[in-house]
């Protein structure tokens, strides 16, 4: 779900999941490994004339792990795109 609140902008709020039965290493399997989970992704985003910047963030909502393993409680990232004008590059002459 996104909604743009100004013409540079927006924010969505989105869901992801992860569903993994066991995890392997070197075609083994590895203990207490697999899990099942819900995450709740929002974001911010602002579009400049050449450039964007984004930040978002990732919160459980359910998670169920197999045995004991370290999980994330919440995450942030941070997202920087750039537009680059090659309009003056010097045309390549290919022989045919």
């Amino acid at each position: 779900m996104e909604y743009n609140y100004h013409e540079h902008m927006s924010f969505s709020l989105s869901a992801r999941g992860r569903f993994a039965k066991q995890d392997y290493s070197n075609k083994r399997i590895l203990a207490a490994t697999g899990s099942s989970a819900w995450f709740v992704e929002p974001a911010f985003s602002y579009f400049g004339k050449n450039s964007t910047f984004r930040i978002f963030g990732q919160m459980p909502a359910y998670q169920n792990v197999r045995s004991i393993q370290l999980t994330p409680s919440w995450m942030v990232g941070l997202g920087l795109g750039f537009i680059f004008d090659f309009g003056n590059q010097i045309d390549l002459i290919i022989p045919n």
